[in-house]
């Protein structure tokens, strides 16, 4: 990687980055054959990437903007009939933000959110279909969170969080998909005295069912991982010199 560094002013910073990487095919897709198949001719996928952002912060503003370009080579991927596929291209744009706001002294707004464009770019074929300009199955557009967070002095905190997720592809032809989702989760904790804390975690507060993870094949059809329904935790945490 080859990272490069500009002081704009005070807090304030641009940067750019290149990389190159590797990854090794995974044991599954080396060593255990798909049906029909007597060899596994993977080669290692190949990553280049361009990244340029700026990061900084204010009395009442943190933010980080990144801008990215990628390109991989040799991608394996698994199509519609559950076989891995080698020798593929795939690309990769998009634009990342996070944002911190101080409304007030006890109140901070947040956002973290990520726009992207994942595509096939050779003309390898799944179910009969050229790949090239369909959208990477799983890679949903456009995904992020954003959050309310109340303090109560030293003695506690308050967080509201929206955890929202786009629809995407759930094959390789881009003809299935997941509709998307959207969830509230809401966060506390309180300090009693020096020694004692109480916390809480309530989740999807709205029991929203939604998938964690979704795909399509041949085989099976639609298939849904299914997340937890509403769930609350509570924890309470002594210390001791």
């Amino acid at each position: 990687m080859w990272v490069l560094r500009y002081e704009l002013a005070v807090n304030h910073q641009l940067y750019f980055n290149a990389s190159h990487g590797f990854r090794a095919p995974q044991a599954t897709e080396l060593y255990r054959l798909q049906r029909d198949q007597i060899a596994a001719e993977l080669d290692s996928e190949e990553i280049f990437g361009l990244e340029f952002g700026g990061r900084g912060q204010t009395a009442t503003l943190a933010y980080e903007i990144n801008i990215f370009a990628y390109k991989k080579d040799n991608v394996i991927f698994r199509d519609s009939d559950f076989f891995n596929v080698a020798n593929g291209q795939t690309t990769h744009r998009g634009l990342e933000v996070a944002l911190d706001y101080q409304l007030r002294t006890d109140l901070v707004a947040g956002v973290r959110g990520t726009y992207a464009q994942h595509k096939y770019a050779n003309n390898r074929e799944s179910g009969g279909v050229k790949l090239s300009g369909k959208q990477l199955d799983s890679a949903p557009l456009h995904f992020g969170t954003a959050f309310l967070r109340r303090s109560f002095d030293l003695r506690g905190q308050l967080e509201l969080e929206w955890v929202h997720q786009s629809r995407y592809y759930t094959d390789p032809e881009n003809e299935h998909r997941y509709a998307g989702h959207d969830y509230l989760n809401l966060r506390g904790q309180w300090n009693f005295a020096n020694d004692w804390q109480a916390g809480f975690r309530l989740l999807n507060i709205t029991d929203v069912q939604y998938a964690e993870r979704a795909d399509y094949t041949s085989f099976s059809g639609d298939r849904y991982f299914p997340s937890a329904p509403r769930s609350l935790f509570v924890d309470i945490e002594y210390r001791w010199p």
